[in-house]
């Protein structure tokens, strides 16, 4: 037998420990940069979405007005923004409308 190796049963801990210590660092690391990361890793999410739809149209027009492509990537983020804040302004006002003391202050400030 060779003693050079170590044993099946002494490397299994301590690749359980460097994982363990891997997983804690890396969540430190991510909850330390958040305000960074955040914004980022939903930018390279949202541009995955869109991709399709940029090569899609781009395929399909002459390469002159390829640019198309980005302007139909940028329009459909454009109208879901717009589609989240008009949801969110609808769910605004059902809101204020449940609270009868809440819907005389809004006219008066109007």
């Amino acid at each position: 037998m060779n003693n050079d190796m170590p044993s099946r049963r002494s490397r299994h801990p301590l690749l359980w420990l460097l994982s363990t210590i891997t997983v804690i660092l890396t969540g430190w690391a991510l909850h330390a940069t958040g305000a960074f990361m955040v914004p980022v890793v939903f930018s390279v999410f949202l541009a995955l979405l869109v991709a399709p739809l940029d090569r899609m149209v781009s395929e399909r027009v002459p390469d002159k007005v390829s640019w198309l492509g980005h302007a139909a990537a940028i329009g459909a983020v454009v109208l879901a923004l717009l589609m989240f804040v008009t949801m969110i302004w609808v769910a605004a006002q059902q809101v204020v409308e449940r609270f009868p003391g809440a819907a005389g202050q809004r006219q008066s400030f109007a």
